[in-house]
């Protein structure tokens, strides 16, 4: 089990490894393995077979470039496999059997290739599906716990502060009673698209359920947030449909210091919007937790 432990933890931290290089580095990273095999290849001889080791830059490219950059590294495993061997002197007892072994082995690569693409492809479909609302296509909560742990996490290491805004559609019910849960439903989704896009391309959107909706603003301070709040706010009021004008509390909090965890982060940032909604709800209650510049 031990064994079994660290060969899934070595795996793991290669993944994480492969994973934050550029494609541009692991196409030529894959090819100088290729060669790097073809050369161990041809100085073994005949008597020790390294050629499973082609399947390692071939899976590669497949998993963390495309498919495509996989269909074209087996070919190019191929090629130098069939090179290595031919320079090894091997006498076969016809010509055609190399050129057969070259095709099986580009065989054998195409499906490696082609298995792991889809595979991968198959996880990212599965990893967007399990991280979207079903609803509205926005992030869900789960998505936004997990963006705010790593946020919270990227923030105590570098001191960089960030920013969470909470939203409750106010009065959403009476759309559910007097229009019916199609509309409500139509509503919420209508409003999902105008917070996501009305945050900046680094923000993060999401239902956190109900008509509930949370905004994770990396390393953003107060002032900063202000602009985008403010758009959320003014896209949402413009929504009203069929008698119903949409209006919003909003609880918004600055971190400069690091809270325990996730919940102290949600609940400060739902008091906030609790607080607005005490006052008579319709608007944007700002709050800091910690002090600017660790002051």
């Amino acid at each position: 089990m031990v064994e079994i432990m660290n060969f899934k933890e070595i795996l793991t931290r290669i993944t994480a490894f492969l994973e934050k290089k550029s494609r541009v580095f692991l196409v030529l990273f894959s090819f100088l393995l290729v060669i790097g095999v073809g050369l161990a290849d041809f100085l073994t001889g005949l008597e020790i077979y390294v050629s499973i080791f082609y399947i390692i830059p071939v899976s590669i490219t497949a998993w963390f470039v495309s498919s495509e950059w996989g269909v074209i590294m087996s070919v190019f495993s191929a090629v130098i496999w069939i090179t290595a061997d031919l320079m090894t002197d091997h006498v076969y007892s016809h010509f055609a059997i190399p050129v057969w072994n070259a095709i099986v082995r580009l065989g054998f690569f195409l499906v490696i290739s082609i298995i792991l693409s889809g595979l991968k492809s198959l996880l990212d479909f599965q990893r967007e599906l399990a991280d979207k609302d079903g609803l509205t296509g926005i992030a869900n909560g789960r998505c936004f716990y997990y963006a705010l742990k790593n946020e919270i996490q990227k923030s105590s290491k570098y001191k960089k502060p960030f920013t969470v805004a909470y939203i409750d559609i106010d009065d959403f019910k009476r759309v559910n009673d007097r229009l019916g849960h199609l509309e409500g439903d139509y509503m919420l989704k209508k409003i999902a698209t105008a917070i996501n896009d009305a945050v900046r391309t680094a923000d993060i959107a999401a239902r956190m359920g109900g008509d509930e909706f949370g905004i994770l603003m990396p390393e953003t301070q107060e002032e900063q947030a202000g602009p985008v709040i403010n758009r959320v706010r003014e896209k949402i009021c413009n929504l009203g449909n069929k008698g119903y004008n949409v209006h919003v509390s909003i609880g918004v909090v600055t971190f400069y210091d690091m809270p325990p965890g996730i919940e102290d982060v949600l609940n400060l940032t739902d008091y906030a919007m609790y607080a607005v909604k005490k006052s008579g709800k319709d608007g944007v209650k700002y709050e800091v937790f910690g002090k600017k510049g660790g002051d």
